[in-house]
């Protein structure tokens, strides 16, 4: 239950991210008055007024938008009627799709399963909806062109993610299984790699990090190919470098210092001498390392499917060597993006850049990743009476756009 928890608590930060960043265009989703979603440009200008009951980020020149639903926080309504805008706000397909059904609790694969779906979001030119189902009583998952015809359809697939070099991670059951599983098919609906795995993720530069039915972390190729076996996978391999730990060896009370992190090559060779607790993701030639910290509460990094079960110590930025760049002194780090990283120092975010930089002071809540030059964040004490709100800031560190008061 605990190892299940938190790996539910990973993905669903990483969920959050995903609907409030925009990927390929200057347009981005905000909420206004905790009711409505519109778009703004990138110096925080409305472009598309406030008017959906939920939206998700433009994607491949279309965003998703709800029409009629009852408003659940940053939650997708359950009822209203989902169709495709244009970056004009105009409809190029009309609101005729159902939002996705929700299911308990995160308390068991099947519930959890339902809410980790990436619905409304067009990628290689496919977007996963819901549809209404042959008995009229229910919907079920669908594929969707850009005119809004349906070129996948399977009564089976309960839960659906959107497409990722040519494959996308579906959530599959049906009435003899226990439990279900996911899998991935191709653009014609093929089953590629049969189900047979707890969690999703999404292919990343040819390799994929899932969960097996034992709880492992492993790393898969397009064919289902387990790679590096002899290792605990700890995250996604980036141009060819990834993080890893030896097996579990022995007893719990003994691993010690024996778990430390590794940053290897795809073959399994070390890439650095230095063994550090901890390692993120590259970035910028860089990767957040952490040292010094002591077995303690799971703690969970939301730029990867990470847990640790290190609490302490302090992080750095290494390079390919292993040798510390900028110097460990931060209470938590994420990866480079666009030539700036989220630093954590005295409980509050702050951004630095490749040299060490501080670009903002340590003054948000929580900060995310920059994307097209501007990055969402939730700001802090230092804001009065903004304190809390969602916002996005510039790479000058400047706030261009605050969440309206709630009403």
């Amino acid at each position: 239950m605990r190892f299940l928890l938190v790996l539910l608590i990973s993905l669903s930060v990483l969920g959050c991210r995903n609907r409030f960043t925009q990927t390929d265009s200057e347009i981005y989703l905000v909420k206004w008055n905790e009711r409505q979603f519109g778009f703004m440009d990138s110096r925080g200008n409305e472009v598309i007024a406030p008017q959906y009951s939920f939206a998700m980020p433009f994607s491949e020149g279309l965003a998703g938008v709800n029409i009629g639903g009852n408003f659940r926080k940053r939650k997708m309504p359950t009822d209203g009627k989902w169709g495709f805008i244009n970056l004009k706000g105009e409809f190029i397909i009309n609101p005729k799709f159902y939002s996705p059904p929700v299911f308990g609790g995160f308390y068991n694969p099947d519930s959890f399963a339902y809410a980790a779906h990436q619905a409304y979001l067009f990628s290689e030119g496919l977007a996963a909806v819901c549809v209404e189902s042959n008995n009229s009583r229910s919907s079920e998952w669908a594929y969707i062109n850009k005119k809004g015809e349906i070129k996948i359809r399977k009564a089976e697939i309960r839960s659906a993610r959107a497409f990722n070099e040519g494959l996308a991670n579906v959530y599959i059951k049906t009435k003899d299984m226990r439990r279900g599983l996911w899998g991935y098919i191709n653009s014609y609906g093929e089953m590629v790699i049969e189900p047979r795995f707890l969690f999703p993720a999404n292919f990343r530069q040819g390799f994929a990090l899932v969960v097996n039915q034992k709880g492992e972390k492993i790393l898969i190729d397009k064919k289902g190919f387990r790679y590096l076996p002899q290792y605990q996978i700890l995250t996604h391999f980036i141009n060819g470098y990834g993080t890893v730990r030896p097996k579990w060896i022995g007893e719990a009370s003994n691993i010690g210092d024996n778990r430390k992190t590794l940053l290897v090559n795809i073959h399994g060779a070390p890439m650095t001498e230095s063994e550090f607790d901890w390692v993120g993701m590259y970035g910028s030639g860089l990767a957040p390392a952490l040292v010094g910290s002591k077995i303690g509460n799971p703690v969970v990094y939301p730029q990867t499917l990470s847990t640790t079960a290190e609490a302490g110590g302090k992080w750095g930025y290494i390079n390919l060597k292993g040798h510390f760049i900028i110097n460990p002194q931060y209470e938590n780090a994420r990866g480079f993006r666009e030539g700036f990283a989220a630093v954590k120092s005295g409980g509050l975010w702050g951004y630095i850049r490749e040299n060490g930089s501080m670009i903002t002071e340590h003054e948000f809540r929580w900060a995310g990743f920059f994307e097209n030059g501007i990055s969402p964040v939730r700001l802090g004490p230092i804001h009065g009476d903004y304190d809390g709100r969602f916002a996005y800031i510039d790479n000058d560190g400047d706030v261009i756009w605050i969440e309206p008061e709630h009403l």
